[in-house]
């Protein structure tokens, strides 16, 4: 697979025989989408795991414009658009050559799980566990008690690559989330996402013992093969 970060929680993963892109907001490659879509020449699947500004930029449905050969699987939370498939929490959307699978997010919206070419793949969208600092102990512990559980859900499944938050503004408690899933899930290869405001967040990551080290795949503006 070749992974390309695009930004915040966007991202695009080329199998091969697809392009998958995930949670398009803004983008900095160059050329933005359209230069990839064009360069990539094979079908693609976009999805958008809820309605938030930050992972659904109605942009994403002008490219087929130009681009014709593009499915979107859309969160059930999104209002309805002619031509795309939407989805909604723990459902299972079968499409040519992939296999779309979702989970309950702690926020809104879904993530999604997608097989295809024999690879699986992980998109939290915001399923993630959202500890903040001055709510309430028993909104933290219920929040804690939902991530987890919703969790359970992947428990025995192999992941390839999984893309999960690590929100700044939570400080050290944004990295509670990645851990948990590292340490209960084998996936090689864990994409931090959702880091836009304030990418410092990767160093304290890199240099942060944890059951992610060794696993991190860290995106910039060069693809990564995985």
């Amino acid at each position: 697979m070749k992974l390309y970060y695009l930004y915040h929680s966007g991202v695009a993963v080329e199998t091969e025989r697809h392009l998958l892109i995930f949670d398009y907001y803004q983008d900095t490659l160059p050329g933005g989408v359209p230069a990839l879509l064009k360069q990539v020449g094979k079908p693609v699947t976009v999805f958008a795991s809820h309605s938030h500004y930050d992972h659904f930029n109605r942009a994403i449905l002008t490219w087929k414009d130009a681009y014709p050969d593009i499915t979107y699987v859309l969160s059930d939370d999104i209002p309805p658009v002619d031509g795309c498939h939407r989805i909604g929490p723990r459902a299972t959307l079968e499409l040519p050559g992939l296999t779309v699978s979702t989970l309950c997010s702690t926020d809104q919206g879904v993530a999604f799980v997608v097989t295809c070419d024999g690879h699986t793949i992980y998109h939290s969208g915001d399923l993630h566990w959202w500890h903040w600092s001055g709510e309430p102990e028993m909104n933290n512990r219920a929040m804690e008690t939902a991530y987890k559980l919703e969790l359970e859900h992947l428990a025995g499944v192999h992941l390839d690559v999984a893309f999960l938050p690590v929100d700044p503004r939570q400080e050290a408690d944004g990295l509670r989330g990645i851990a948990y899933f590292a340490a209960h899930n084998d996936c090689p290869c864990l994409v931090p996402i959702h880091y836009s405001w304030d990418p410092s967040i990767l160093e304290t990551l890199r240099q942060t013992p944890g059951p992610w080290q060794g696993r991190l795949c860290i995106l910039d503006d060069s693809p990564r093969e995985v």
